[in-house]
């Protein structure tokens, strides 16, 4: 955990509220608020440390509950770990746009499901070598993904494929069929450049775990 929680300590002091009266009550009670103020900024790393903050005020009687101030800093917490959860598992637009990608990827191998995303990175073009920005509809972004999958023999080949994306649409070839290596149809990704001549580009590395993840889904 990021922020360690004095689980055991909160316990035993909440355990000793009968025999030691209103100072050890107030005691824990300040425990609890210095564990919620000591979470800071909220990320996703602190989900444990929430829900034991929240296992330890459960176990308060309700004088100790009333004592801790900062309480709705918790509960603040907890929505706040619920929001991270659902961006952590909804693609922002580049990752969208690659995920379109991978998936247009898939669909041409002969067994789709069998795909192992290797890695998937994108590039963004987005300026001319000598520094002017390119107009809107002249960016693009290529997207290439990097995979295993099964052959038609039940063994796995590994391939790179490329896939162009610009103003909305995108990009694949036909090529021939004597190409076909027997584990991908026909149609396959373009297999253009991955870096422009005439453009310089933002490079993107995207979570393969998580881009795998969503392909499944």
């Amino acid at each position: 955990m990021k922020k360690k929680i004095r689980l055991l300590v909160s316990v035993c002091l909440v355990l000793s509220v009968v025999g030691c009266g209103k100072t050890s009550v107030d005691a824990v009670s300040q425990k609890v608020m210095d564990d919620i103020k000591a979470l800071g900024e909220i990320t996703l790393e602190d989900e444990d440390d929430i829900n034991e903050l929240f296992e330890i005020y459960s176990t308060l009687t309700d004088k100790q509950k009333e004592q801790v101030s900062n309480y709705a800093d918790l509960l603040a917490a907890r929505d706040k770990i619920k929001e991270l959860i659902v961006l952590e598992n909804t693609p922002n637009e580049q990752e969208q746009i690659a995920l379109e990608a991978v998936k247009m990827v898939k669909r041409q191998l002969l067994n789709p499901e069998s795909i192992e995303l290797k890695s998937v990175q994108m590039s963004i073009l987005t300026f001319k070598v000598d520094g002017t920005e390119l107009e809107e509809d002249k960016k693009s972004y290529r997207i290439k993904v990097s995979y295993s999958a099964m052959n038609k023999v039940g063994g796995y080949t590994s391939d790179n494929s490329i896939v162009e994306y610009k103003n909305g649409i995108y990009d694949k070839e036909v090529i021939n069929e004597s190409d076909d290596d027997g584990w991908r149809k026909v149609y396959h990704i373009c297999n253009s450049s991955f870096q422009g001549e005439d453009t310089q580009s933002i490079l993107i590395d995207f979570d393969v775990e998580k881009m795998q993840k969503w392909i499944d889904e």
